[in-house]
């Protein structure tokens, strides 16, 4: 199993990540935040009540490690949560691949917040009134999670934030407690440290050196293993000096495609 676990690092996926520091409905990750949980599914395979309840708790999990990880830096989280899709799915038809492509579908969260009555993101802000807003689509199907932040520059209908989050990765490998955490910090503006289409092998080399347990760079079964590491804390708000040579991990934007 270890070795799975080492391959973990390589099946995450984010769409461009530039600089959603401090944006978006997810700004900074301290105080009051509402996590509003959505399950979605096809018309093939549905979830089970013992299913949903078990991503819940790795939902709270996840909060809970940052929230012991917002200590080591002075800062205290407190979590809200509403839900739909608990009694039944809420059932959308093309279920996006989650292939870590860097392209994946963003549409699912504007067809997902239609079909559960609101019109838009203003409509839902209005709705629930929260400084700080996550939304977590979780997905009855494999495939590898992505976060979708907010950028400057993009319509104003993207502003609500969001994270995929499927089921599984593989048939024999489950959605980790560390992964939900890692795809909701992007939201919130941190940065991958390991190798991606957007970062590169020198980036996740000095990453191992300097910050070996970053949840940012790997993932592992035990949460507990990892910490938010200094460049990280300063791009989520919760440092607000810089880090020495911060911007070497900046995400760099791949060129267009040939075409």
């Amino acid at each position: 199993m270890s070795r799975i676990l080492q391959m973990l690092l390589l099946i995450f996926s984010s769409l461009l990540l530039m600089g959603s520091r401090n944006i978006g409905s997810a700004k900074k990750l301290e105080g009051k935040v509402y996590t509003l949980i959505i399950f979605i599914s096809d018309t093939t395979d549905q979830w089970t009540t013992q299913q949903k309840n078990q991503m819940i708790q790795q939902v709270i999990d996840a909060e809970d490690w940052r929230s012991k990880q917002a200590q080591v830096y002075g800062k205290t989280l407190a979590f809200e949560h509403g839900s739909y899709g608990l009694e039944t799915d809420i059932e959308l038809s093309n279920l996006p691949e989650g292939l870590a492509s860097g392209k994946e579908d963003v549409s699912i969260l504007i067809r997902t917040m239609q079909k559960i009555g609101f019109k838009n993101n203003e409509d839902l802000n209005a709705h629930i009134q929260a400084d700080h807003i996550q939304v977590l689509l979780f997905l009855k199907k494999n495939g590898n999670s992505y976060s979708m932040p907010f950028e400057e520059g993009l319509d104003s209908i993207y502003e609500l934030e969001a994270v995929v989050l499927y089921e599984k990765f593989e048939e024999h490998l489950p959605l980790c407690t560390a992964c939900i955490a890692h795809e909701t910090l992007h939201i919130f503006g941190a940065w991958d440290l390991y190798k991606t289409f957007q970062t590169t092998a020198k980036q996740e080399e000095i990453a191992r050196k300097r910050y070996p347990n970053s949840i940012m760079l790997r993932t592992t079964y035990n949460i507990f293993d990892l910490e938010i590491d200094p460049r990280t804390a300063w791009r989520i708000g919760w440092r607000e000096t810089k880090p020495t040579n911060g911007e070497f991990f900046r995400p760099y934007s791949p060129p267009p495609e040939k075409r």
